[in-house]
């Protein structure tokens, strides 16, 4: 079932929640929007749409690597003034490990500052996993750009 989710006047295609549940979930940006590096301000994990986010800055999240001045935990610390890049790709991952199995509904992604939107995911996936290392998509996402420090929400 298809879905569409209006947000800043934006409306984003996305397929309804599966109702899988997985421990680790995982953001794979595949293409950024030409940048040197991927970047974020904020990421947020919610079991049902417009929900309260799962994580907490005391999650557990791991990536394939982070920038010196932009660490992964700024990820998810509720703050929009910090952000996290990879080091050196324009491509990159993080996961957040919840503790236990929770189905997802939504994942709202704050995309970088101005200046920086060609850092923000362009093509990236959503994975489930129970074991943070055999990974099953649940969502693929496309052709996405973004204005500066744009909050966009994504429906699983």
């Amino acid at each position: 079932m298809s879905g569409l989710i209006g947000h800043r006047g934006l409306l984003l295609r996305a397929a309804a929640a599966t109702g899988t549940a997985y421990r680790y979930w995982r953001v794979n940006v595949t293409l950024n929007n030409g940048g040197s590096f991927v970047t974020l301000h904020d990421a947020q994990f919610r079991a049902e749409l417009g929900g309260s986010d799962l994580t907490s800055p005391s999650t557990p999240i791991v990536a394939s690597s982070q920038h010196a001045t932009a660490p992964l935990s700024n990820l998810i610390d509720n703050s929009l003034v910090t952000s996290w890049s990879t080091n050196t790709a324009s491509t990159g991952w993080f996961y957040v490990d919840l503790g236990t199995a929770q189905s997802l509904a939504q994942l709202v992604l704050t995309g970088p500052d101005s200046g920086f939107t060609n850092r923000g995911p362009r093509n990236f996936t959503v994975d489930g996993s129970d074991n943070a290392s055999s990974w099953t998509t649940v969502q693929s996402f496309t052709a996405v750009t973004w204005v500066a420090s744009e909050t966009k929400a994504f429906a699983l």
